[in-house]
């Protein structure tokens, strides 16, 4: 057992709740070479790594995606090399560090990525109306993408009909067949949308 490892974590969790997140950051950031090194004992490993789950979550929660994202794939490590052979989502931090991973990818703008560990966490978790809400998320924004391309689609062929007024040519038969693809495949994707997002 690494004594100043555990000297740290009782000054950092004593009074956790009247400590400021400032003052935990700061703390965790004057000890990090302590709280990165790599521990065999297991109470070690344990001790760092909720450190470190709790100062990447207090990360995100303060908008520092980048940095965020870093430690929670130092957490990921540590839990997956101690946890080989089980399941690694019977420890509740492990589910934590995939759900901010996936919310920072997604501030990031690194949609697949989001979108990855929202599906493993559905898998994983069936139930939980929260992954399944961002889920259903990710799966609208195709199908209003969708819409607004037929809607500019309908625009652009009515306002082509009316500006350049053509009397029964190809133009008008292209307009005309514009418009009504437009309008069929925007009641589609409409329709399909409101049953897969339910």
């Amino acid at each position: 057992m690494n004594i100043d490892l555990e000297k740290l974590y009782e000054e950092i969790y004593k009074d956790k709740d009247k400590k400021s997140s400032a003052l935990f950051i700061k703390k965790v950031e004057q000890n990090l070479a302590l709280i990165e090194k790599e521990y065999v004992n297991e109470d070690d490993i344990k001790k760092s790594t909720q450190i470190l789950v709790d100062y990447a979550i207090l990360l995100y929660e303060r908008s520092s995606f980048k940095d965020a994202l870093n430690f929670i794939g130092k957490s990921i490590s540590r839990m997956e090399k101690v946890g080989t052979g089980k399941n690694l989502f019977e420890d509740k931090n492990y589910e934590e560090m995939i759900f901010h991973r996936a919310l920072a990818y997604h501030h990031l703008k690194k949609r697949r990525k989001a979108k990855a560990d929202f599906k493993t966490l559905i898998k994983q978790f069936p139930d939980n109306e929260v992954y399944r809400k961002w889920i259903k998320f990710y799966k609208g924004k195709i199908f209003r993408r969708l819409e607004l391309i037929f809607t500019i689609l309908l625009v652009l062929s009515i306002t082509s009909s009316i500006i350049l007024k053509p009397e029964d040519g190809i133009i008008d038969a292209i307009a005309l067949y514009t418009m009504f693809i437009s309008l069929i495949g925007g009641i589609v994707c409409l329709v399909i949308h409101k049953v897969i997002i339910r």
